[in-house]
């Protein structure tokens, strides 16, 4: 499956009905199918490490950090608590921050700050 995430243009409230549709879709798929999702996601989710968890619900802690690997971009933003959230919910796993990388994982480079980001990312179930 392919998946595009809206971007910082939407309203709160599309990019939170687009996440529930998501997660509808992939609720649907019966568990005897393998799902691989590659996702060009505008989030920055972080890894393992980060110190995010106080924005998702408490008792998930040990899930994300069994859900995220520990390299990658070690930027966060609030898009990516919500997909974090979303990994929780379905039990994905963020492939693409179980290995190393000699770019660290830069997919992106903002134009003006020059700074850079994983924007995208391959989640397994």
């Amino acid at each position: 499956m392919s998946y595009y995430h809206p971007t910082t243009g939407y309203k709160a409230e599309e990019i939170e009905q687009h996440i529930s549709d998501i997660a509808d879709f992939i609720n649907n798929i019966p568990l005897k199918h393998e799902i691989i999702i590659g996702a060009d996601l505008h989030a920055a989710t972080g890894i393992r490490e980060t110190s995010i968890i106080d924005n998702i619900m408490e008792n998930n802690e040990d899930t994300i950090n069994g859900l995220i690997g520990p390299h990658g971009n070690t930027k966060h933003n609030d898009s990516g608590t919500l997909i974090r959230e979303l990994l929780c919910e379905l039990d994905l796993h963020a492939a693409s921050t179980y290995f190393d990388s000699n770019c660290k994982h830069d997919m992106w480079i903002h134009p003006a700050m020059k700074e850079g980001y994983q924007p995208d990312h391959f989640f397994i179930l």
